[in-house]
């Protein structure tokens, strides 16, 4: 990984920002986001590493908000409950 500025989303929030644009983001509430979630049609789920698939905000919300808003600066965050 990369050096913050390079794995970083605040060039993009920023530039939305001077477009008089909002930027918001996406999370979900437990460990799996709900494209990870089990389902009875896709018996597959959930896919990839722990790592790559474990994207929630369980066990780490307030770092998690942290690096959004204050970070990267994110003004809204749609969270989900699937995983």
């Amino acid at each position: 990984i990369g050096e913050s500025e390079e794995t970083s989303f605040r060039p993009f929030t920023d530039k939305l920002h001077a477009m008089g644009l909002k930027a918001g983001i996406y999370s979900d509430i437990g460990y799996n986001a709900c494209s990870q979630a089990w389902a009875p049609d896709n018996p597959n789920l959930p896919e990839g590493t722990q790592a790559e698939r474990e994207v929630g905000l369980r066990g780490h919300v307030r770092q998690d908000l942290k690096l959004y808003f204050q970070d990267w600066g994110f003004d809204y965050i749609k969270v989900d409950a699937c995983g």
